[in-house]
């Protein structure tokens, strides 16, 4: 992540998913971000967690009302700026 971060010339680094609940983990991102003047952002790791169960819960809820889609579909990414 470093490495990329020089490469591109980033000033900042956000750790975030249910990784970044790994002490480890963040203290080595911020070591080494630090030592390449990087400013790393973590968040409370109360706010780190993995949101697996909730796609879980959300497609159970789903599956009950019978709210399915066939295995044909096809994912599709967007991104709308507000």
């Amino acid at each position: 992540t470093v490495k990329a971060a020089k490469k591109y010339k980033c000033r900042t680094i956000a750790l975030g998913g249910g990784v970044a609940a790994n002490s480890l983990l963040r203290q080595a991102m911020a070591a080494s971000a630090g030592a390449e003047m990087i400013e790393t952002l973590l968040p409370p790791r109360n706010l780190c967690t993995d949101n697996a169960a909730m796609v879980g819960a959300c497609a159970y809820f789903q599956a009950r009302t019978k709210r399915l889609s066939s295995l044909s579909l096809q994912a599709v990414a967007s991104l709308k700026l507000v």
